[in-house]
């Protein structure tokens, strides 16, 4: 089975905020995007905090027809595995 590690980016745009709050923000749309790529998250993320920027890399796999009950797989789609780079986080609205 292919594998892949899916990348995305979010900007921070409140400086307070710690690695362990921006993450637990973060984490629901990173299985948000992953589930719109049709993608299961298979192993541990990994989070940095550089700056202004919050990344994540996750090992993830894409989705057999078993995972998901059977009217779901019937609609599953493939698209481009770049997340969409205008994802911003409003963490004051968190």
């Amino acid at each position: 089975m292919t594998g892949y590690l899916f990348t995305a980016i979010w900007p921070v745009t409140t400086a307070s905020l710690k690695l362990p709050a921006l993450q637990l923000v973060a984490e629901q749309d990173l299985l948000h995007m992953l589930a719109e790529q049709d993608l299961l998250l298979c192993g541990e993320p990994q989070w940095t905090l550089a700056g202004d920027r919050l990344s994540c890399v996750a090992p993830a796999r894409r989705r057999n027809p078993w995972d998901v009950p059977a009217e779901r797989a019937a609609k599953a789609y493939v698209v481009d595995l770049v997340p969409d780079p205008q994802l911003v986080l409003d963490l004051d609205a968190a």
